[in-house]
């Protein structure tokens, strides 16, 4: 039986439109196009919790389905929310809808809020063989493939440049492959790939010989604190 894609009932089926987120030795890893035959990483939910100075402080799960028409659906919840001395002192709330088809993304509709910020929205859509891309941060058309900076796929520490999902614009980015690690998750601990994507868009990066995201390390623009990702439920 497929496992089940079901989300917080915050987040509509429908597309989104409404006015998150190096040691050892380096190997610098080629620079292309995602993989036009990649599959999502198993059917299913993935869901992390968010950390912050050893303190939960939100959730981040993405939902993968197969769709009718042979498409690919992700659909992303991101909520955050850091109190100090039990009030609520900083919130973030993320909604993200991808559709792909043969590899290549069609379709990316995105919404996202924060207490200490502009609200954000990105609506992208192919058009023959460009991506016109319509989000805060400005238009622009998009010859070609490209990956958004919503983690999930595993080719994204082989970009040079991302889609980010939050206004729209295009962050460069140079990956590299860190080291061979052992990553703690649902399912006991598996063997995962470590990358560095840095640039204008840094993560650390996990992901297992299957493909799947197992683990997100990164440091915050706004105050210098180290965020992790620890899976929680992994999709397949």
């Amino acid at each position: 039986m497929a496992a089940s894609t079901s989300l917080p009932t915050g987040f509509s089926r429908r597309t989104v439109l409404v006015g998150a987120l190096a040691g050892g030795a380096a190997l610098a890893l080629p620079l292309g196009g995602p993989a036009r035959a990649a599959p999502l990483p198993g059917e299913g939910v993935a869901a992390f919790r968010i950390i912050r100075a050893d303190k939960d402080i939100g959730t981040h799960k993405m939902a993968f389905e197969r769709l009718g028409d042979g498409g690919e659906r992700v659909r992303t919840v991101i909520d955050i929310e850091v109190k100090v001395f039990g009030f609520s002192a900083y919130r973030y709330t993320h909604r993200a809808e991808e559709v792909w088809r043969d590899g290549r993304l069609e379709l990316l509709d995105t919404s996202t809020e924060r207490s200490n910020g502009p609200d954000k929205q990105v609506h992208a859509e192919r058009r023959g063989g460009a991506l016109a891309v319509t989000g805060s941060g400005g238009e622009h058309t998009l010859d070609g493939e490209v990956l958004t900076t919503s983690l999930w796929h595993r080719d994204t520490p082989k970009q040079s440049r991302l889609l980010g999902i939050e206004d729209g614009t295009l962050k460069s980015v140079e990956g590299r492959f860190v080291e061979a690690a052992r990553v703690a998750t649902p399912e006991g601990e598996l063997d995962a790939r470590r990358y560095a994507v840095r640039g204008e868009f840094s993560r650390d990066l996990w992901y297992g010989g299957d493909g799947r995201l197992l683990r997100v390390e990164f440091t915050t623009d706004r105050d210098g604190s180290r965020i992790v990702l620890e899976p929680e439920r992994l999709p397949g």
